[in-house]
């Protein structure tokens, strides 16, 4: 299994450690593992698609050199990415709470 699986995993399973129910109103879907992050920089990372109260669109968090996550909402345009907003320095006891209060509350 590649290092980028495995990250992406652990990152999925921190999101879920709380039960189905936070993800699940997020309408999250499409949940793949990456070695790039949307800004270039070689990192691995977990992409997924929201469709939240608050926010409509794409989430990545991938794992930074320091042990913290680096949370990135954005959306596709035709000619690039448009980068929504970005948390840096997100432990994983607070990951969820980062997530949700930009998607849902």
């Amino acid at each position: 299994m590649s290092n980028s699986i495995r990250v992406a995993t652990t990152i999925r399973e921190q999101i879920y450690a709380r039960g189905w129910s936070i993800p699940g109103s997020w309408g999250t879907r499409k949940m793949t593992a990456h070695s790039n992050m949307v800004t270039g920089a070689p990192r691995p990372s977990l992409r997924f698609v929201v469709t939240g109260a608050k926010f409509r669109g794409k989430v990545e968090v991938a794992l930074m050199a320091d042990d913290t996550y680096t949370v990135i909402f954005y959306r596709n345009k035709l000619d690039g990415v448009n980068i929504i907003h970005v948390a840096d320095f997100v432990f994983c006891d607070n990951l969820i709470d980062v997530l949700d209060s930009f998607i849902e509350r």
